[in-house]
């Protein structure tokens, strides 16, 4: 009864003492919201209301934007917007910061910046450092770069150096500014033709009104980018830099002279990349990630020997050019239309490799994935050690040869009634194959090795020691 007593006594203090605690320790939050930036048992509460428009740089000089040949705009996690604007006359930089949260007493909660000029006032430095603390309950803190919605200027003729950490980047305004009677003729759109925007997180978004011709576009990031232009006219270079990022363009067209080097590079690693048309020389690099275009127009190359595709996935809709994946090792590889004069070098280990509508040239090999092509023109070779290779040729002719290997993977292959060529079928020692499991659907009568169909004088080589059916395409 007594160690009940002395039990229930203990409980009791117990949770008196928790109430102790936890009263002190509202009573500790509720002196630090009152006194910001007080140090009380090692650590701070930090508040911020800022709101401030900057018209003139470091040392009384107006922001003229028109005689700048570079912005460069620095911080850490603050959002960055470049935007028309009816407020300045003519440029100008406004800060806002309403970042509150908690910190260690040691850590640099301040907030300070600097605008001002540089290379005889031909740069413009926008530098912003934020409070760093490890709860934040508010991290409102952006960056406005201002062109004057009242001037024809624009920073056509300004790079854009953008370099920050995990803040968002927009560019361009969301809508059209409304014109009224006091400023006729207002513009919305923004032109910027050289912007390199350099960051680990966060969003970069191309806004609508935005003009959609550029010179050069860098993105190193693995946040997210995304654009609402319906077009983006590329005269030198679209570099993407990424490990982990998504992507998610529409049209980027390249209108230069330069047809011979890469314009559009994606090294986007393990990232996702969807794009509805890409036209240009596309330079590759993807080792886990997805790409998935609708359109492309122009060469996609994969080529380099270090940066290799390991278990990719790949999807085009239409290819109008050359692809080339020399390494594509496990990635699976889907192309739904290539066209006429258009061409698939494509070199894997266990990824499957698709092209549903084949109407220019293949030169396809695997170590076992499988392979399935339907076939409207042109010519193909298609090696594998053991995948399966499921052929239609719905062709009435043959150009020059057609060449099916695969050292024990089933071959499927359907052919027009009308085809005419010489069959012949190899075993891995290249001697001829006359066994139960060649299946020839294509006469009554029995296959023989080395076989004319219709007086053709164009091969088909299979060479093989796994299941062969060679059958008549169905025609509905």
């Amino acid at each position: 009864m007594a160690d009940n007593k002395v039990r229930k006594g203990f409980t009791t203090y117990l949770f008196i003492l928790l109430l102790l605690i936890v009263a002190a320790f509202l009573v500790i939050l509720v002196v630090m919201f009152f006194s910001p930036f007080k140090n009380i048992l090692g650590f701070q509460y930090y508040s911020y209301n800022f709101d401030k428009t900057i018209t003139n740089a470091s040392g009384g000089d107006p922001i003229t934007l028109e005689s700048l040949k570079e912005i460069n705009i620095d911080c850490n996690t603050a959002d960055i917007e470049i935007i028309r604007d009816t407020t300045v006359d003519n440029g100008g930089v406004r800060i806002t910061n309403y970042a509150s949260g908690f910190a260690s007493a040691s850590a640099n909660t301040n907030f300070d910046y600097k605008v001002y000029y540089s290379d005889e006032n031909s740069v413009l430095n926008i530098e912003v450092n934020e409070p760093d603390g490890f709860l934040k309950f508010n991290k409102n803190i952006t960056i406005y770069l201002l062109v004057s919605a009242k001037l024809n200027y624009n920073l056509s003729q300004t790079q854009i150096n953008i370099n920050n950490t995990s803040g968002n980047v927009f560019i361009g305004n969301n809508e059209k500014l409304e014109e009224n009677e006091e400023e006729i003729g207002i513009s919305s759109i923004l032109d910027i033709n050289n912007l390199y925007i350099t960051k680990n997180g966060g969003k970069v978004k191309f806004r609508s009104q935005l003009e959609n011709n550029f010179q050069n576009i860098f993105i190193s990031t693995n946040g997210s980018v995304t654009a609402d232009l319906a077009t983006i006219n590329l005269s030198n270079k679209l570099i993407i830099n990424s490990k982990e990022g998504r992507f998610e363009f529409k049209d980027v067209n390249y209108v230069g002279n330069d047809k011979d080097n890469s314009n559009i590079i994606l090294n986007i690693v393990d990232g996702i990349f969807n794009a509805k048309k890409l036209s240009g020389n596309i330079n590759l690099n993807l080792k886990s990630g997805y790409l998935t275009i609708n359109n492309v127009v122009g060469s996609i190359n994969a080529n380099n020997t270090i940066n290799q595709m390991n278990d990719a996935e790949i999807e085009i809709q239409n290819l109008d050019g050359n692809l080339s994946f020399p390494y594509a090792n496990k990635a699976d590889i889907k192309i739904e239309n290539m066209t006429l004069d258009s061409q698939a070098y494509i070199h894997g280990t266990s990824g499957n490799i698709t092209i549903n509508s084949l109407n220019g040239k293949a030169w396809i090999e695997t170590t076992s994935g499988d392979v399935y092509i339907h076939s409207y023109n042109d010519d193909m070779e298609v090696k594998t050690i053991s995948g399966n290779i499921d052929i239609i040729y719905e062709v009435d002719s043959i150009n020059e040869e057609l060449k099916f290997y695969s050292n024990s993977g089933k071959i499927d292959l359907k052919l027009k009634s009308n085809l005419a060529f010489i069959l012949r079928i190899y075993d891995n020692e290249n001697s001829y194959r006359n066994d139960k499991n060649i299946n020839f659907l294509l006469q009554d009568k029995p296959f023989e090795n080395p076989l004319v169909i219709n007086n053709g004088t164009k091969y088909i080589t299979i060479k093989s020691e796994g299941k062969i059916d060679i059958g008549l395409i169905n025609i509905n």
